[in-house]
């Protein structure tokens, strides 16, 4: 498992029955994708360019939408809701704008929507999967409602303009396994609700306006499936936690990564960290922690090239062999 946060691919592909396209149904032009003729169609995953005519409402047994990482640009189809059957929408890495629809939130069957890396501006529909990230969406966060989402595995709108804090109807979906909120103007702190998401294992809430860093971790810790937890830029100016009052600490047992790099945090590197067991990598750059690099760094799994000293002293023990 890759525990970088690089824009995850999160669709999880729909392997059910699929159907070839008729030459008659799409024809690839130069102006764009044009539909017709598709009543009977399940499946279309195209590598065409430029703009996508209005025409899928038509494809009543539509159920997967694919044609990311094209030269697309434009707005979505307006009549792209009444294909009710629809499954899956992917348009990502395209330079399509505009708003989308609130008129989403009618295609029930809806389970991915991925539409990284566009253009897209206005307020947020939602639907059950979300993939938005890096689009220009903006509004206030707080104000959505999640708690009839009971489905929604994985939320990814990072890159965006969204503020106010995080809305507790979210922990009310709990079948979450990812969220990224990273590079917003979120606000606030990490609310105790999060635990009731029991699968969840990967969150990002890097650059944005957090505060309480030690509410955070020690609400965190508590997590059993979390295995990727990235804060960086966020917390700025807190001092590091340096006690999660736990004299036996049992926290964190299976976190694989944990970022809490660009923070201007004070403060010393905390001895509670070598009890993580599975940690392998610890991003703790442009902070300003001081003290000596703790020993236990030598009998670690860490990678300690990921530390970047600054102003601790003393060298990076050698692991034992």
């Amino acid at each position: 498992m890759e525990l970088v946060d690089r824009r995850p691919d999160y669709l999880a592909m729909v392997k059910d029955r699929q159907c070839h396209i008729k030459r008659s149904s799409v024809q690839a032009r130069q102006r764009g994708i044009v539909i017709r003729n598709m009543c009977n169609v399940s499946h279309i995953e195209s590598r065409l360019n430029s703009s996508i005519s209005d025409g899928l409402g038509k494809c009543l047994k539509l159920r997967i939408f694919r044609a990311g990482r094209n030269n697309l640009s434009g707005i979505l189809p307006t009549d792209f809701s009444n294909a009710t059957k629809l499954e899956q929408i992917s348009l990502p890495q395209n330079s399509l704008s505009g708003d989308i629809s609130e008129r989403i939130v009618n295609l029930d069957s809806l389970r991915i929507l991925d539409l990284n890396s566009n253009g897209f501006s206005g307020m947020l529909p939602i639907s059950i999967e979300l993939n938005l990230g890096y689009n220009n969406l903006d509004g206030n966060f707080s104000v959505l409602d999640f708690s009839k989402l009971s489905q929604l595995t994985k939320l990814d709108l990072g890159g965006n303009s969204l503020s106010g804090i995080i809305p507790r109807s979210l922990y009310s979906c709990k079948s979450l396994k990812a969220i990224r909120m990273s590079q917003n103007n979120l606000e606030g702190e990490i609310h105790p609700d999060i635990l009731l998401l029991k699968s969840l294992s990967f969150l990002s809430l890097g650059h944005n306006r957090l505060t309480n860093l030690t509410g955070a971790m020690k609400i965190l810790m508590y997590c059993k499936s979390l295995v990727f937890l990235a804060f960086p830029g966020s917390f700025v100016g807190e001092e590091m936690p340096d006690n999660l009052g736990m004299v036996d600490f049992y926290g964190f047992q299976n976190l694989r990564f944990l970022s809490l790099a660009e923070c201007e945090l004070t403060g010393h590197i905390p001895a509670y960290l070598s009890k993580f067991e599975k940690l392998e990598l610890l991003y703790l750059g442009n902070n300003r922690i001081t003290g000596s690099i703790p020993s236990w760094l030598g009998n670690h799994r860490v990678n300690s090239s990921c530390l970047q000293i600054g102003n601790l002293t003393g060298s990076i023990p050698v692991r034992d062999s």
